[in-house]
């Protein structure tokens, strides 16, 4: 529900602020206004969702894990927010939070705290988990799958370059 247009429950346009009592103690005509279009953006919100878990928007299967989403979309922005990962892997923020989590653990990751947010920079010359990949390194999968390594895609020099 956060990632309603407009904030979420509890944000300046959200449930309760002007769909308080009123002196009569109903709820009046602006708050039902109010009402009305958040109710409106909710449907509007679960309609898009429904229509992306439709079978036809995704497939059933796929050849990369979480883990290789999260990845990749870290590589992409080292900057970016757990619910835009969430977002473009199709997982709860607690599952991106939690693979997250297990990538920077096992030091594929490095996660740096800047202020209020989190940067992120990939170990490219880390080899990959598998024991039928494990000649390959990160670097070189994220090639295949984005195109250029995490330092040209980032603009600067990868964690685990000289490693």
């Amino acid at each position: 529900m956060d990632d309603l247009e407009g904030g979420g429950i509890g944000d300046g346009a959200g449930i309760g602020d002007a769909a308080g009592t009123g002196e009569a103690g109903g709820i009046g005509l602006v708050g039902s206004v109010a009402i009305n279009t958040r109710y409106q953006q909710v449907m509007k919100y679960f309609s898009r969702y429904m229509d992306q878990a439709s079978p036809q928007a995704a497939p059933h299967w796929d050849f990369l894990t979480n883990h290789a989403h999260v990845l990749v979309c870290v590589a992409r922005d080292p900057g970016i927010r757990l619910r835009d990962i969430a977002t473009a892997v199709g997982i709860t923020e607690r599952a991106a939070h939690r693979i997250l989590s297990e990538l920077v653990d096992e030091g594929y990751v490095v996660r740096e705290r800047q202020g209020r947010r989190n940067r992120y920079q990939v170990k490219t010359k880390l080899p990959l988990p598998h024991p039928l990949a494990e000649e390959l390194e990160v670097g070189e999968l994220l090639e295949v799958l984005i195109g250029s390594t995490t330092s040209e895609i980032a603009g600067t020099p990868a964690v685990g370059e000289g490693d």
